[in-house]
């Protein structure tokens, strides 16, 4: 149990080659995880066969691939994505992207992420 800024947390974040992304828990327990992501300019094209994902969008703009659909994102938006759904996002304008992802169970990239 904690209290924290955004701010401190974003200080931590380190993006990683294999993900595209940086990823910092927020929290983590045996049913969720909440992941703060900084996305320098897109996450590739992937889907979980156990997770279920929610994405909410902090800061910034994208494109999100949802299945076959491609929908522009903003600040505010939040993006439920069904386990076994290909999906992806591609960062838009010179901002930052900054996005919470909350995933059921708890975020396993190397066991439960697939790159298409």
């Amino acid at each position: 149990m904690g209290i924290e800024s955004i701010s401190d947390i974003l200080e931590r974040v380190e993006v990683t080659a294999d993900l595209k992304i940086g990823l910092e828990p927020v929290f983590v327990n045996g049913t969720v995880s909440v992941n703060i992501g900084v996305v320098p300019s897109g996450v590739p094209d992937h889907y979980h066969r156990i997770s279920d994902e929610v994405y909410y969008i902090h800061k910034g703009q994208g494109t999100m691939r949802l299945g076959d659909t491609r929908r522009d994102v903003a600040e505010g938006d939040f993006i439920s994505i069904p386990r076994g759904t290909v999906h992806g996002l591609v960062k838009r304008g010179g901002g930052e992207l900054i996005i919470f992802v909350i995933t059921s169970p708890p975020f396993d990239p190397e066991h439960d992420r697939f790159t298409i």
